[in-house]
């Protein structure tokens, strides 16, 4: 079943953040790193579900934790890179439309593309890498992930970085609700639609007179297009 488009985000990330404790469990999983077939990274989980892995280089590094992120949490992961897309309501329904409506407005499929240029080769190929082994635990394992999450395969590295600017920069510093709750303050009586329509990028600011530093992260974030700071939220 598809949840709630404003639902369970904060759930959904607190549930990445496991403690590095316990015993570790011998359970291993060993596939080729796409960056050298020499390079055969390991998965070990824990007794929390942790995992822990090891691999010779980055990329095997990204390319495992790609998988071991499918095999925690396969249909939240698939269903938070649809909505950083701004297609979740082509994805899953009308009860989306909001979420795509703030992800559009504030640019952040085409910022990650420019974010992904920005970055130097050896960190790309680590985006990519992550990005491949999402995809390969999809092939392997298609039987363990809802159709309806599954449709947005393959995931990209564009994708990886659309979650982060969605997550990080427009729910946890800017959240859309917060943003349509002053624009009620200042008057604006068009907020309380069920769709509630968002001013331009860079116009995300405090009613006048109202100092806060929040307002100037809003601003802020709506028009960043530098490179993104390295928060790993995947």
């Amino acid at each position: 079943m598809v949840g709630h488009p404003w639902l369970g985000l904060r759930w959904g990330l607190c549930r990445g953040v496991a403690l590095l404790l316990g015993v570790v469990m011998m359970v291993t999983i060993g596939f080729c790193s796409p960056s050298s077939a020499q390079s055969s990274p390991e998965i070990l989980w824990d007794t929390y579900g942790v995992p822990h892995i090891h691999s010779r280089d980055t990329q095997g590094l990204f390319y495992a934790f790609g998988w071991a992120q499918m095999q925690s949490h396969a249909d939240l992961l698939l269903r938070l890179y649809g909505q950083a897309r701004g297609r979740a309501a082509e994805y899953w329904g009308e009860d989306y439309r909001d979420s795509d409506v703030w992800v559009r407005t504030m640019g952040i499929p085409e910022r990650a593309a420019e974010w992904y240029t920005a970055q130097n080769p050896d960190f790309r190929a680590d985006l990519e890498a992550f990005a491949a082994g999402v995809n390969a635990y999809a092939q392997t394992h298609g039987d363990r992930i809802d159709q309806a999450f599954a449709q947005i395969l393959p995931v990209t590295a564009i994708d990886v970085l659309a979650h982060q600017q969605r997550v990080l920069h427009f729910t946890f510093v800017v959240n859309p609700e917060e943003v349509a709750d002053l624009a009620l303050e200042a008057g604006d009586e068009s907020a309380r639609s069920p769709v509630r329509p968002l001013p331009p990028p860079g116009f995300l600011r405090l009613p006048h007179g109202a100092a806060s530093s929040r307002g100037d992260l809003c601003a802020h974030a709506a028009k960043s297009s530098g490179r993104p700071q390295s928060h790993h939220c995947w």
